[in-house]
């Protein structure tokens, strides 16, 4: 479980995956350096083994039958440093097969496109019996997988009937990368545009920094990140589950912020076009804007009722899709029982 251990989101997805496999079959989980607060969030139930490494595994009485690869996002633009991963994960792949196990990739994204990595990627998936990405541009480059939505939207975490209606909704709230110098001027405008008070929150710790600096931008409020990543947690699905809207250039900010019922707008940033692909594939494409198209959301913020209607939906025709893509997984485990 190789990840980002400041991320919420990135616990979130695997959680949801391990959620899914725990339903199939038993589960062990390789942690890898994982902190126990992130795990906490992953929200691993007591049936779970919990392994350090690949070699602690090996050395247990456990044997293994089946792989599932973590979700997410994986680069394929780090050149040679990430050679020697790619490499192991295609012996470890062939390894499970030849023992007669199954190799599943599930929400898979990919960034970048280098000749070698996007070349080793491919060897892996032949060496996989499923391969779900959660857009269409992982699906051109790999086009033996399949599509599915991200699996942060089968979260269950989020559902609530305390969530507020629309017409009961209010504020806005912020939340901002740390890693790139996202246009202020434009996102001022988006914020002026929705006419909202406005909170600044942060869902990836190391985005703490800029937090703060974009609250003091706008001279508006900070709700600093004080506790653990559950504690995180819960006080950001508060915050969510209460505001109008949710702006931000992260992922997984924007469909937390889905789920709990707020408006998303999305603000593309770099040359990946990651939040787009992502809205495209369930149909709010046009909630994402970026400082190049001068998208403001006119539409969106006029008619909030409306818009949270169509974000309903969308959750629900997603959910029907991934509850397939949940199907074909346990099919395929369940195969050789």
């Amino acid at each position: 479980m190789q990840a980002q251990y400041d991320n919420i989101g990135d616990a979130i997805i695997r959680g949801t995956l391990v959620g899914w496999l725990r339903e199939f079959d038993d589960v062990s989980v390789i942690t890898g350096s994982a902190p126990d607060e992130y795990l906490e969030v992953v929200n691993l139930d007591a049936g779970v083994e919990c392994y350090r490494s690949l070699l602690e595994y090996s050395k247990s009485r456990a044997r293994t039958t089946h792989l599932a690869f973590a979700p997410g996002e994986q680069y394929l633009d780090r050149g040679v440093r990430e050679w020697p991963k790619a490499v192991a994960n295609i012996l470890l792949s062939y390894a499970i097969r030849a023992n007669g196990g199954r190799v599943v990739k599930v929400g898979r994204g990919y960034r970048g496109a280098q000749r070698f990595l996007t070349l080793l990627e491919r060897v892996q998936m032949g060496a996989s019996d499923l391969t779900l990405v959660r857009d269409v541009e992982a699906l051109r480059m790999f086009p033996r997988a399949s599509l599915m939505p991200d699996i942060a939207l089968a979260s269950e975490r989020f559902d609530s009937t305390d969530t507020a209606s629309a017409e009961r909704r209010e504020g806005l709230v912020l939340s901002m990368r740390g890693d790139r110098g996202t246009d202020l001027e434009y996102v001022g405008k988006v914020l002026q545009s929705a006419g909202q008070s406005v909170s600044v929150v942060t869902q990836v710790r190391r985005d703490a920094a800029r937090s703060a600096e974009v609250a003091l931008h706008f001279g508006v409020d900070l709700d600093r990140w004080e506790g653990s990543m559950e504690e995180q947690l819960r006080s950001l699905v508060d915050r969510y589950r209460s505001a109008r809207f949710v702006v931000s250039d992260r992922l997984h900010v924007l469909i937390f912020a889905l789920l709990c019922g707020a408006i998303p707008l999305g603000i593309e940033t770099g040359s990946h076009n990651k939040l787009s692909r992502q809205f495209d594939a369930i149909g709010l494409g046009h909630l994402i804007g970026s400082p190049t198209s001068r998208d403001l959301f006119e539409l969106a913020i006029s008619d909030p009722a409306a818009v949270a209607a169509e974000t309903r939906s969308a959750i629900q025709a997603s959910r029907l899709k991934l509850n397939q893509a949940k199907a074909d997984v346990g099919s395929l485990l369940a195969r050789d029982r």
